[in-house]
């Protein structure tokens, strides 16, 4: 082996040593972090608006990401959101009958002993037996978080099988562009 070789392969180690190093890696998987949490946030969105018969554009507002970056290399889809009252931003395709309200919200089931109140606001509202003071309560439809959480639900199955098919290769595909 002549010495030129030698020293061009140290040259080349010495390069790959300072890229691993310096902030050039890091850097390149936060892009590939960043890049899939996007996807994620997506993807949450639109199946969780599918799921609960929400506007895409509603459960967009109460999603939040949080990125990869400055020294921080994890990122983060967040849904912060209260219940939503029956009648608000739900499907609206309610029917009245003597069995109470019917609606095609999230569950499509008719509430028992239901009925709509349009002086407050068109909410769903139900008679609670036996309650003096306050004889009629608001019937509350999906919190945005528990659905998300839910193991059973196609929204946490998507989020976990685009994590296993999807991360690695994209951050593996920022970290090698460091190298080309």
């Amino acid at each position: 082996m002549s010495g030129f070789t030698a020293q061009a392969r140290v040259s080349t180690l010495r390069t790959v040593a300072a890229k691993l190093e310096g902030g050039a890696i890091r850097a390149a998987a936060a892009r590939g972090l960043n890049e899939h949490i996007r996807l994620q946030e997506r993807q949450a969105v639109r199946l969780m608006a599918a799921q609960t018969k929400l506007s895409p554009g509603r459960v967009a507002r109460v999603t939040k990401t949080s990125f990869a970056g400055g020294g921080r290399m994890e990122a983060s889809v967040d849904v912060r959101d209260a219940a939503i009252p029956l009648g608000k931003e739900t499907h609206r395709s309610w029917s009245h009958s003597a069995a109470g309200a019917s609606a095609g919200d999230w569950r499509s089931h008719t509430y028992p002993s239901s009925f709509i109140i349009r002086r407050y606001g068109g909410d769903i509202f139900a008679r609670m037996p036996g309650a003096k003071k306050y004889p009629i309560v608001r019937l509350w439809g999906p919190v945005l978080p528990n659905e998300l959480r839910r193991r059973n639900q196609p929204t946490y199955q998507g989020a976990v099988r685009l994590a296993n098919t999807d991360l690695e290769a994209r951050v593996l595909r920022h970290i090698s562009s460091v190298f080309a």
